[in-house]
């Protein structure tokens, strides 16, 4: 019985994780969208910002 209940806790817990990690995921592929959208945007010249590459700057404020 002991061994059940583990083995469920440890289920319920598979499941929250996949559920966090599905939800990181779609955050990255829209910050990966953004980037994008703006590397687009860039002036002739200008090197673009590879799609993994961190935020330099301030919170919601383009580099």
């Amino acid at each position: 019985m002991e061994a059940s209940a583990e083995a469920g806790r440890l289920a319920d817990l598979y499941v929250m994780m996949a559920q966090e990690m599905a939800k990181s995921l779609s955050q990255l592929r829209e910050h990966e969208r953004v980037i994008a959208g703006a590397n687009g945007n860039l002036p002739d010249g200008a090197e673009p910002v590879a799609p993994g590459e961190p935020h330099d700057g301030n919170p919601g404020t383009p580099i």
